[in-house]
């Protein structure tokens, strides 16, 4: 039937989208100006008779522009929550909201309505998670990702990779590159596990068991050994370069030796002893740094998207404590990884 225009409502609470879209509403009128309105919107009963639309605010107001008195309606009785699943569910069909749209749909049900997040899959026919996903978008990411969603610039699912990062910056960072590279889904995810890999771990053996040494790696996720030890043979029979080779990788943690960041023995055992100052050896590595610290931020590169780096050598600490009264030159490379901004923070294990 054929109701008056005037006597149409406007409820937000039972509309999946209240935003208009001009330039579809234009697009929308030159057509119905040529053939018609070929769908009747739908709309629910109300006091004095009015009615409030259910689907069709986009017909409405094409209507309205071309100055109808009335349009053809489909008039159905439905309370607010039917009312609600009905308009967004007209609307996915359609595709004619964009995930942030969906998401805020979502919310009204479950706000306004106290719907679970289970019960709205199910009224919608969805999935637990495509509902989860869209709820985590809207409420987890700032607005310039948002709009980099609604403008099509990165897809859904990278915007739900978004979500996974607990900082605002690095979320706009994160979407930015991806937008601005065009990465691949893969691509963001790998990038994804880069960005979030922003901790330099360090761990020395001294006074462990091998059994120790590796359950505290466990323990802290560690994916990748970095042995920065000069000489990796003449050492504790637990700790060898060969035995290391073959015992991490079937713990599921890769190992690489970098000598070229250890120091020397002749120089390492005087200062030991006391016999070189702190001063004179942090002078010496500072200078191994110069030399090869490109080296050491190259196989971090390399390496840094298979989970957490730890720099491991000798010492238990990586600093004066205890009976330990001298430096390790792990403590030198992890602060030099700071300051180079190839990592934020630092765990000493």
């Amino acid at each position: 039937m054929r109701i008056p225009l005037d006597s149409i409502i406007i409820n937000d609470k039972i509309l999946a989208r209240v935003k208009i879209d001009d330039e579809f509403v234009n697009e929308l009128k030159e057509s119905m100006k040529e053939v018609g309105l070929l769908t009747p919107i739908i709309v629910r009963p109300v006091k004095d008779g009015k009615y409030e639309i259910i689907d069709g605010l986009h017909r409405y107001a094409a209507a309205k522009k071309l100055g109808w008195k009335d349009i053809e309606a489909n008039i159905v009785n439905l309370n607010d929550v039917d009312a609600l699943v009905y308009s967004i569910t007209n609307n996915i069909q359609r595709k004619q909201m964009d995930p942030i749209d969906e998401a805020q749909a979502i919310l009204k049900l479950i706000n306004n309505y106290g719907l679970s997040e289970t019960e709205v899959a199910r009224r919608l026919g969805k999935s637990v998670a495509w509902v989860s996903q869209r709820i985590a978008v809207a409420l987890k990411l700032p607005d310039e990702v948002k709009k980099l969603l609604e403008s099509g610039r990165i897809p859904l699912s990278v915007a739900v990779l978004a979500t996974r990062i607990p900082d605002k910056e690095k979320q706009i960072k994160f979407v930015r590159k991806v937008a601005e590279e065009q990465m691949s889904f893969d691509e963001a995810k790998e990038y994804l596990a880069i960005l979030l890999n922003d901790t330099i771990y360090t761990i020395g053996y001294e006074g462990r068991k091998l059994e120790e040494f590796i359950d505290l790696l466990k323990k802290n996720e560690i994916k990748v050994v970095i042995d920065i030890r000069e000489q990796s043979q003449f050492v504790n029979p637990q700790f060898t370069e060969e035995l290391l080779k073959r015992i991490l990788p079937q713990n599921g943690i890769k190992y690489i030796h970098l000598p070229e960041l250890g120091v020397p023995q002749p120089i390492r055992e005087p200062y030991v002893e006391g016999k070189i100052p702190h001063e004179c050896f942090r002078a010496y590595y500072n200078y191994t740094l110069e030399k090869n610290g490109e080296l050491l931020k190259k196989v971090i590169d390399e390496n840094r998207k298979e989970g957490r780096i730890v720099l491991m050598c000798v010492e238990r600490y990586p600093s004066p404590r205890g009976n330990q009264k001298h430096y390790c030159h792990r403590n030198f490379a992890a602060e030099y990884l700071l300051n180079e901004g190839v990592f934020e923070k630092r765990v000493d294990l």
